[in-house]
């Protein structure tokens, strides 16, 4: 009879594992359903990424053909706006003649250089004869008119 018992302890045993086994699969195979949910939600938000990505890159070609063409008009002198970033084109007063460059050139030399040697105590220039336009008031101080004001 004991060896019977023992059977029968043995099945029980074994019952009992089994319906543990039961519960254990039944835990993975719901978290295996939850990751592969998962999975394919992470895989719908990367495709709809994806098609905003190359939206996207079209529209940004889109958008340079269309600066290309405008300024390939405008400088063909077809029409249309002048594009943002062009530089502007000569002889519009963006930049200064050689006359007015060189001009600036000697005044800054002269005038605004070394103890301003063509710059008269009354703020005169002695190179145009008139009154100096590139130095202010307070290099006009610095060239003497304000020796008074320090005795």
């Amino acid at each position: 009879m004991k060896a019977c018992a023992t059977i029968q302890l043995s099945q029980q045993e074994h019952l009992c594992l089994q319906r543990h086994l039961a519960v254990l699969q039944a835990r993975v195979s719901e978290q295996m359903a939850t990751l592969a949910e998962a999975q394919a939600l992470a895989e719908a938000r990367a495709a709809t990424a994806e098609c905003r990505c190359h939206a996207l890159e079209r529209a940004l070609i889109r958008e340079r053909a269309r600066a290309v063409l405008a300024c390939t008009r405008w400088s063909w002198g077809l029409g249309g706006p002048p594009p943002h970033d062009l530089p502007a084109p000569r002889g519009t007063g963006a930049e200064q003649t050689p006359l007015v460059s060189a001009t600036d050139v000697l005044c800054q030399t002269g005038c605004q250089g070394h103890a301003h040697p063509w710059l008269d105590a009354d703020g005169a220039c002695r190179l145009t004869g008139g009154e100096c336009t590139r130095v202010g008031a307070p290099a006009r101080v610095a060239a003497g008119e304000d020796e008074h004001a320090r005795d």
